[in-house]
């Protein structure tokens, strides 16, 4: 996810607000100190609670900017958001964040250079502003203004040293020889930030500093546990500390996902010369096996075994098999592969696609209901497994149970994969007028055509 999306993740809420018994919290400290406890209330699923109390006190204080820019923050509608953010402003124009947030606002939006200058208000106001600093460099980026953004990501090391993003875009900004420099200061003066350890993992082992890259990328994992990019370099440091990649392979083997999408030729041509130079690895085998999986399915298959020979506990591996089997039609084995995987990552939808698709060919629905109720159980919240359970309940003609599942949890959900499914599951249990409602409702929120299309269809039109 983009710095940027992160931020504005800022303006999310639930849509109902129900009235809470217990004691309205103090807003009376530091507006620091009602951001945290707003942020807190968020992070723990609270945030309709948040929002009540944010309009219990807006009754009693309707002037109040602060207030009024709390309210923008805790919006998941860009419009109410931007409405109480210009409230701040019109009580107290030089209200800070009330232009931090309105930055995001416009950035959202598609008005960048209205986004660059509500950031250079606030950080008139306040130098010390991390938000403002990360707005700005992310809007100039934004706008490809290269050496803006690394005028003001320097800048800002020095205003906000505590900020990590701003060490992560001035390495990445800068030279290639000052790339590591920069990822140490920021690790001894940033707080602990996931993406800041993994790209000072991979400088300091391309710099030949294993050791050192191995504590890095364990204290990344520490941060951000199962984060898969961060899984997949730890697994490379491996094979560097195995002795079988040294760190040049290592950027070779991450080079060529990118050059699979530019030059397929090439990138099989780069897949042979790792295969040929370190056979030992099972990355070759696996990026070589990827890259024939539609032009010589035989052959993808078998460098993807002796890639799974070779890593039998890559989760990666196991899923890149498991795709490949499902798409060329054997379907138990595929099956075997990838139904393990959803305990590891339960909203995998790359796998949860071509699982659905082989349990239904397989004949193997009703068998793996009760494993796939388990793993609900597990992890409620997964999207993938619950669109999966449904499928499952729906091939063994339980049609209104995968109904009542998924409409259930799309209307709890913003997810757009739970809300098609929902329409297309209220399709198939013949709830016309709820498919209709639930296809038009898609149709406002993606201005997909199709969708529109579908209503058509129900309604004999």
């Amino acid at each position: 996810m983009t710095l940027l999306r992160r931020s504005l993740l800022l303006f999310t809420m639930a849509l109902t607000t129900p009235a809470w018994s217990e004691p309205a919290p103090s807003l009376q400290g530091s507006l620091s100190e009602q951001i945290e406890w707003l942020d807190q209330l968020r992070a723990v699923g609270r945030s309709q609670e948040a929002n009540w109390h944010l309009e219990q006190a807006l009754k009693a204080a309707p002037n109040d900017a602060d207030l009024h820019y709390l309210h923008g923050r805790l919006q998941g509608d860009i419009a109410k958001a931007e409405a109480a953010f210009r409230k701040a402003l019109v009580l107290q124009p030089a209200h800070a964040h009330a232009h931090t947030g309105l930055g995001m606002v416009m950035q959202a939006k598609g008005e960048a250079r209205k986004a660059v200058g509500h950031f250079q208000q606030a950080l008139k106001v306040d130098l010390g502003l991390a938000e403002a600093w990360e707005g700005l460099t992310i809007t100039l980026l934004s706008l490809n203004d290269r050496e803006g953004a690394l005028q003001v990501a320097r800048a800002a090391t020095v205003q906000v040293p505590e900020l990590p993003q701003t060490w992560l875009t001035l390495a990445l900004l800068s030279p290639p020889e000052e790339r590591l420099r920069l990822l140490q200061d920021g690790h001894r003066n940033a707080r602990p930030h996931a993406a800041l350890e993994l790209e000072r993992a991979q400088a300091l082992l391309w710099a030949g500093h294993t050791d050192r890259a191995r504590k890095a990328i364990d204290l990344c994992l520490a941060l951000a546990p199962g984060q898969k990019d961060a899984e997949a370099f730890s697994g490379l440091v491996a094979e560097v500390e195995a002795g079988r990649l040294n760190p040049d392979a290592v950027k070779r083997v991450q080079a060529l996902p990118a050059m699979a999408t530019m030059d397929p030729k090439a990138a099989l041509r780069e897949a042979d010369a790792l295969v040929k130079d370190h056979p030992k690895s099972h990355h070759g085998w696996y990026l070589r096996g990827r890259a024939l999986s539609g032009s010589n399915p035989g052959k993808a298959r078998n460098d993807l075994e002796k890639a799974l020979s070779l890593a039998p506990a890559d989760p990666e591996v196991h899923a890149a098999l498991g795709i490949h089997l499902s798409q060329t039609g054997h379907h138990a084995k595929a099956v075997d592969l990838l139904l393990p995987l959803m305990s590891h990552r339960p909203d995998n939808g790359d796998v949860a696609g071509p699982l659905g698709r082989s349990m239904v060919a397989s004949g193997r629905s009703k068998q793996m209901l009760p494993q796939l109720q388990s793993l609900r159980n597990k992890h409620p919240d997964a999207v993938a497994l619950v669109i999966l359970h449904a499928q499952a309940l729906a091939d063994v003609d339980e049609l209104e149970a995968a109904w009542v599942e998924l409409s259930t949890a799309a209307d709890s959900s913003d997810d757009l994969r739970l809300k098609l499914a929902a329409a297309k599951a209220a399709m198939d249990a013949d709830h016309d007028d709820e498919a209709i409602r639930r296809f038009q409702e898609l149709y406002r929120r993606t201005g997909d055509p199709q969708f529109e299309a579908q209503v058509q269809r129900l309604r004999g039109e």
